[in-house]
This record gives structure tokens, sequence and C-alpha cells, in this order.
């Protein structure tokens, strides 16, 4: 089960492709039949709002990396510092890592999901 931050994000990854391909068939449909100006202008408001939602998920990992350079200098050291590392431990080598990774995230967001990897395996 994806997290509702993931979710959010893969809904927004996903409007952008459909955008992107409603922009590509628009221009090319305008292109067959001749008839330029209408279909070069939803291809155009297609690839607006395909940009609009790549522009989303660019702004919500730059706040993530902003917040976590806040909260924790920037320095992982200082986020495993705040962790119960024998419950993460325990969970990774009991449930695995899936289980001990969700546990990081619920306890760290701002980190993102490379950087939990790289912490929970240096545990």
């Amino acid at each position: 089960m994806r997290s509702p931050g993931e979710q959010q994000r893969l809904a927004r990854r996903l409007w952008a492709g459909v955008a992107a391909a409603a922009a590509l068939f628009c221009v090319l449909a305008s292109w067959a039949t001749g008839e330029p100006g209408v279909g070069l202008i939803f291809g155009g408001l297609a690839l607006l709002v395909a940009a609009l939602a790549a522009l989303s998920n660019w702004q919500r990992d730059r706040t993530r990396a902003l917040r976590f350079n806040r909260e924790l200098g920037g320095s992982l050291d200082r986020a495993r510092s705040t962790l119960d590392v024998e419950r993460i431990r325990r969970l990774r080598d009991d449930d695995g890592e899936a289980v001990a990774l969700r546990e990081l995230r619920r306890q760290l967001p701002q980190l993102s999901l490379d950087q939990l990897v790289e912490l929970l395996r240096s545990l």
C-alpha cells in the first residue's frame, strides 16, 4: 500500500502522461485534417496541464529537500539520531526491508526514498 503522498505523486505523473498523450493526439489530428487552429489550441492546453503536473512533482521534491535541510541540517547522521534504531533494526530483520522503510517514512517524511534506503542499509 502506498502512502498518500506517493499516491498523489503517482496521480500527478499519470495526469502528466495523459495530458502529453492528448497534446500529441491533438497536434497530429490537426495536422492530418489540415485544420491547425483548434487542434493546436487543445494541444497547447494539454501541454499546459502536463507541464503543471510536472511542476507540481518538482515542487514537492524541492519542498521535501528544503524541509530536510531546515529540520535536520541536511545530515543523515542527525536524522539517524532521531530514530529508535533498535526498533527499526528489529522490523528490518523480522518483517523485511519494506516494513522498515514504511516505518522510516512515517518517522521521517521529509526524506526521499533514496535517502531512506541509504539510512536503513546503514543501520
